[in-house]
């Protein structure tokens, strides 16, 4: 679970000690280069009485005061919600979040639904469908994660078919679409990660050798090497495995498999999922 950071609702004393030094040196800074009044109650007199404004024909002076004073303080403020924008999207790392999760990382900013499409914008969050981001790894520095982005963008899901038998290194070819398994209904999704494809699965045949797999600090459900031979035969429609000559054509012409991995494999995995799945009869001949 995400730890709400310091910055915003809870600004703690070091913290405003900072800013407060910050926006001094910064008003230092554009005071000597950009020609801003050093106090605030200079800026006050200059705003009512801008230098030959009157005596100016044209008030270029006063425009020109005009928009150094608003830069100075749309710098102030854009810099200070960068510094708690930065903190809160390094905390995020590359786990998908929601918008409600982003908005609750901003609890001291007006408008959280328009800090969100600026952030998206300004290219530090990535959208992967309507309401849920990634942090771009720019700055997290923690790359992202397709397989951790496939079980958010629909849930509940988990990789399977040849995005699996892929990832476990049992098909040489390479796999463009990311595929899972899903007890909704069937979809796909093009995002900026690329191409994300959802089959239905049964609740009773789901959870049939899936597993959590760890990397670092994430998990991600994937299915086993046998749960996701079962998925890929049961969602290609074109194959019917009657015999073994069928099974040895299909694994090392069809998908380019390696028959001896077969033999490796957890023959009670195919024995559960028979039980339960589709296409019973041609997984069942992996048995044999």
């Amino acid at each position: 679970m995400l730890n709400r950071p310091t910055f915003g609702g809870h600004i703690t004393l070091f913290g405003c000690l900072f800013l407060s030094i910050l926006t001094q040196c910064l008003k230092s800074h554009f005071t000597a280069h950009v020609g801003l009044p050093a106090s605030g109650s200079e800026l006050s007199s200059a705003e009512s009485n801008p230098p030959n404004c009157i005596d100016s024909l044209n008030g270029n002076n006063k425009l020109q005061f005009e928009q150094k004073k608003n830069f100075y303080f749309f710098y102030c403020s854009n810099y200070y919600y960068f510094c708690i924008m930065n903190k809160s999207l390094k905390e995020i790392g590359n786990i998908p979040v929601t918008t409600s999760i982003i908005e609750s990382l901003y609890p001291g900013l007006k408008s959280a639904e328009k800090k969100v499409a600026w952030l998206e914008k300004n290219g530090y969050i990535i959208r992967l469908k309507r309401g849920l981001y990634v942090t771009n790894p720019e700055y997290t520095g923690k790359a992202i994660s397709s397989e951790l982005a496939a079980n958010h963008i629909y849930a509940p899901s988990y990789i399977s078919m040849s995005s699996a038998l892929r990832y476990y290194g049992l098909i040489p070819e390479a796999v463009y679409a990311h595929q899972s398994m899903t007890v909704k209904h069937s979809r796909s999704f093009d995002t900026p990660l690329g191409f994300y494809d959802y089959k239905h699965i049964s609740r009773e045949a789901f959870p049939i050798g899936v597993k959590s797999l760890h990397r670092g600090d994430y998990a991600f459900l994937i299915a086993s090497p046998e749960k996701a031979l079962c998925d890929l035969i049961a969602n290609s429609p074109k194959v019917n495995l009657r015999y073994l000559k069928d099974v040895q054509t299909y694994l090392e012409d069809d998908i380019r498999m390696d028959i001896e991995e077969l033999y490796k494999m957890d023959m009670q995995i195919f024995e559960d999922y028979v039980k339960v799945g589709k296409k019973a009869d041609s997984v069942s001949t992996l048995l044999k």
